[in-house]
């Protein structure tokens, strides 16, 4: 079971990363890196928010993240170029 996590990395509103784990040892890694779980349904507003800040407002968007990305996630792939590694809801990427 996916579990959603949040880390305001610069202690401000828009400066977010999302995350989601899939087993306890992921779900303590994320906690050891300063991670804070959240309901899917929050995952998904912060996602919405990211995307709507983009399009009204170019100067604060950009340091949100738009999509949830596993943990673990290989910083060499390109998600954003693989369209088949979005899930259904349009806001997760799925692992490789």
């Amino acid at each position: 079971m996916r579990k959603y996590y949040v880390n305001y990395y610069k202690d401000f509103s828009n400066t977010y990363d999302l995350i989601y784990t899939e087993t306890p040892e992921e779900e303590k890694t994320a906690l050891a890196k300063g991670y804070h779980r959240i309901p899917r349904k929050k995952a998904f507003s912060l996602c919405a928010y990211a995307r709507y800040l983009k399009k009204t407002d170019q100067s604060a968007a950009g340091f949100a993240s738009a999509y949830i990305y596993p943990l673990n996630k290989d910083a060499a792939y390109d998600y954003m170029n693989d369209e088949y590694r979005i899930d259904e809801t349009g806001y997760i990427m799925l692992k490789i």
